[in-house]
């Protein structure tokens, strides 16, 4: 039933945001441009894309207001599929007419079919992989932070990820959209269900994009299918899926700016630049590193475009290129401003820091944006191998890699001729502009092989491998190149529908059980499951640990802050003073990761060394100790005087009072 819930859930949020999406394309009179009328799938694809990425920037300003609450969230929704009883009949004709336009694949043969179907199937799988339980950094932050959102109707500091929270977080609010709306009508499990299960809409829409790019710049239906195969098999787009990151919301918006770029000169020059600088803007916010790699392609294919043109006209004069460029550059910057533009009022609003993440006035520089992985032989190695780094590479962290068919397609390049068309054929201006940015990613963070980090750059690359292999069957009009073309395709797909199964039986046996029944097998479960039953509301934690998902929501919002964290670094060699310290700011619980906190707690032998058991107790649970959690036992009348959290609101929790010292949660 939970699965019901979260599936209905998702497909009308996908449909309000498919709804907006066409109201701003509306507006932006898409539908009636001069030139070139846009493709239904590169419509339907940009709808969806603008749609979601204005709507999540649109809850990230209520939250920093302090208006999400259920009722805020489900009138706007209310409203937008409103609008879709008045567009139904607009939307139809366009889903029929993307429709019609893929079903004619049939023709090209049963080969081409069954590569449809085994698409269906690694579809279906990607889809199972959402039932997985969240891990890592969803338990960190991806899911966790959403969720305090929903709990507490306002921009709401995560313990330890406060400066991380400085990113547009449009891409983790349609998560936190679940959470407010799903929990208090069925349960917290299904809104978890429906916040995992709703990035599949996005690959989807992913999908048509690339479709109608492929298409655009060149490619037939056989093409197509290739281009969408390559993308559906890269790894690196089902591993985010298992992880529960947000990191392909943000690529969809950075692939809808790529579609748009390639349509400027046939349609207005503003029009499409302004749809590229919107959505760059967007998919930047939500993904800082994509301003690396989407810079560099963005500018060079403008150069491009406007040479070629102005080649086109015979004006080639350096003061006409000089012209041109500025107003292509001016009009593609100002929109791109405006799409940025809610990341810089909410870091304004909230930290203080309008240009945050990246530059910061009066404070250290953010360490995490400047990441060093490996070591220096090691990455030097990488960037020696590229691309094969991104195909075969099995690097830590690196969540995925593109498909190996894009390798086995790839030498097809040379089988095709491109002399007579280079200067103007699109696809190699996206395959030039796709290099230069992958490039640039080499050269500034060759440490950092992950391609969620630079995902336009690498999707940049498909279509004119997928067009090569299609223009090599067709040139050369051979069956056995068309025979196994078919076939590698279906056996990588086949082994990647395998790959996802291995990981099924562990998703299908969490739906089974329900979260607190699931903790039997993970550590990190089991001890926060355990917190939650041991500590009463708004007991405070010394949270020695990157999860919080699990935990009850008081107990997040009364944890230690990042100020009183540093007041606790350099007491683990003294364990009394550490001891004192804690109950000074009231803690009475202490969850510790042994594996990756294992330096800021004291070891249980010198922690029992400074009391007598009964004042200090430990529960262990996982392999090796994998979690530890530590009651400091009340040691009478003294404790009540200690700094303590209570509720100011209903859900809304705030930490202060005592001589241990105060600190307000911030409540924008």
């Amino acid at each position: 039933m939970r699965v019901l819930v979260a599936a209905v859930a998702v497909g009308l949020y996908s449909v309000g945001c498919l709804s907006l999406g066409m109201i701003l394309l509306h507006v932006f009179r898409v539908n009636r441009a001069g030139g070139i009328s846009v493709s239904a799938s590169g419509y339907l694809g940009s709808a969806f894309a603008v749609g979601q990425g204005i709507l999540g920037v649109a809850w990230q300003s209520i939250t920093v207001m302090g208006f999400f609450t259920p009722g805020v969230v489900a009138a706007l929704l209310a409203t937008l599929l409103f609008v879709v009883c008045g567009s139904a009949g607009r939307l139809r004709r366009v889903v029929g007419s993307a429709w019609g336009a893929a079903s004619v694949l049939r023709r090209e043969g049963i080969g081409w079919c069954a590569i449809v179907v085994f698409l269906t199937v690694l579809t279906a799988a990607i889809i199972c992989l959402t039932s997985y339980p969240p891990m890592e950094d969803a338990e960190a932050f991806y899911l966790s932070l959403p969720r305090l959102f929903a709990s507490t109707h306002r921009f709401s500091m995560l313990p330890g990820y406060t400066e991380f929270c400085q990113i547009g977080l449009g891409s983790e609010m349609h998560a936190a959209v679940y959470y407010s709306l799903v929990t208090p009508l069925y349960d917290e499990f299904a809104a978890e269900l429906a916040a995992k299960l709703n990035v599949i809409p996005a690959i989807g829409a992913m999908c048509v994009l690339l479709w109608a790019l492929t298409s655009r710049v060149g490619g037939g239906r056989r093409a197509q299918v290739l281009a969408v195969a390559m993308i559906l098999s890269s790894s690196m787009i089902w591993m985010i899926v298992l992880l529960s990151k947000s990191d392909l919301y943000p690529a969809l918006l950075g692939m809808a700016a790529i579609y748009w770029l390639v349509l400027a000169g046939e349609l207005k020059d503003r029009l499409a630049l302004a749809m590229t600088g919107l959505l760059t803007g967007l998919a930047v916010s939500g993904k800082v590193s994509y301003l690396v790699v989407m810079g560099p392609m963005l500018a060079m294919a403008i150069v491009w475009q406007v040479w070629s043109g102005l080649k086109i006209r015979g004006a080639t004069s350096i003061g006409a290129s000089a012209l041109s460029l500025a107003r292509c550059y001016g009009v593609l910057g100002l929109w791109t401003l405006l799409g940025v533009a809610p990341l810089v009022i909410k870091n304004t609003l909230v930290f203080g820091q309008p240009l945050a993440p990246l530059v910061l006035v009066g404070a250290q520089p953010n360490p995490w944006l400047h990441q060093t992985w490996f070591t220096p032989a090691t990455t030097r190695w990488i960037a020696a191998t590229y691309p094969l780094a991104l195909i075969y590479g099995k690097y830590p962290m690196q969540a995925g890699t593109l498909s190996p068919l894009w390798l086995a397609f790839a030498p097809m390049i040379l089988l095709t001729s491109w002399r007579k068309e280079w200067r103007h054929r699109d696809s190699v201006l996206l395959a030039w502009a796709a290099v230069l940015g992958l490039l640039v990613w080499v050269i500034l963070e060759p440490s950092v092989i992950a391609p969620r980090y630079y995902m336009p750059a690498v999707m940049g690359l498909i279509p004119i491998v997928a067009i090569a292999a299609e223009k090599a069957i067709r040139a050369r009009e051979r069956k056995i190149l068309c025979i196994a073309v078919i076939v590698s395709t279906i056996v990588v797909l086949a082994i990647d529908v395998g790959r996802i199964a291995r990981n099924g039986w562990r998703g299908f046996s969490y739906l089974r059980t329900t979260p607190t029944d699931w903790g039997r097998e993970d550590p990190v479960w089991a001890a926060l499951n355990a917190l939650n039953r041991m500590a009463g509301p708004g007991e405070r934690v010394y949270l020695a640990s990157y999860w919080s998902l699990q935990m009850r929501t008081d107990l997040i919002q009364c944890a230690l802050g990042e100020h009183e964290l540093d007041e606790l670094k350099g007491t683990k060699d003294d364990p009394a003073r550490l001891i004192a310290r804690l109950r000074g700011l009231g803690v009475r619980y202490i969850v510790q990761d042994t594996l990756t906190h294992a330096d800021v707690i004291p070891t249980w032998d010198r922690l029992r060394e400074l009391s007598s058991a009964p004042k200090i107790s430990r529960q262990a649970f996982g392999p090796n100790d994998r979690m530890v959690l530590y009651t400091l036992l009340p040691e009478g009348e003294a404790d009540r005087q200690h700094v303590q959290c209570r509720e100011v609101e209903k859900g809304i929790w705030s930490v202060g009072g005592g001589s241990g010292g105060s600190r307000e949660m911030r409540r924008k």
